[in-house]
């Protein structure tokens, strides 16, 4: 995998190019797949996750440039998916992680992956994720 040519640079095609990568290493993962697979079903070339792929373009593209393209929010449609434990987005940090990485030099693939972070720390929050490793 380290001969691929990392981009330097973050824009629509870049952005597209990582996203698709990660969903489809996401749907076909043990832990977080079925979770993806209930809600949006395990054809990643369907008009579902077309939609969601299109909106994901635009939400990290947003997050990673400043500029406009994603409007919305994030939660809603994650509040009614059950049960997110904290593996579960820890698992997708780490798919996340990887896929960044493969694609993008260190600097920008660092930037992505401490977005997410904070988003996951935040939807974790407000979705009353229970560590249920605690107890």
């Amino acid at each position: 995998k380290g001969n691929t040519m990392q981009f330097d640079n973050v824009d629509r095609g870049t952005v597209e190019q990582m996203v698709r990568a990660f969903y489809t290493r996401a749907l076909e993962d043990k832990m977080i797949g079925p979770t993806f697979k209930k809600k949006l079903g395990d054809d990643i070339n369907s008009l579902k996750w077309y939609e969601h792929l299109k909106t994901l373009d635009k939400f990290w593209y947003t997050m990673m440039t400043g500029e406009h393209g994603y409007r919305g929010h994030p939660f809603p449609p994650h509040m009614f998916i059950t049960p997110l434990t904290r593996k579960m987005f820890e698992r997708w940090l780490e798919l996340f992680k990887d896929t960044v990485d493969v694609y993008f030099i260190p600097e920008i693939a660092d930037a992505f992956y401490t977005k997410a972070e904070e988003f996951a720390e935040e939807f974790m929050e407000n979705l009353s994720v229970d560590d249920e490793d605690e107890w």
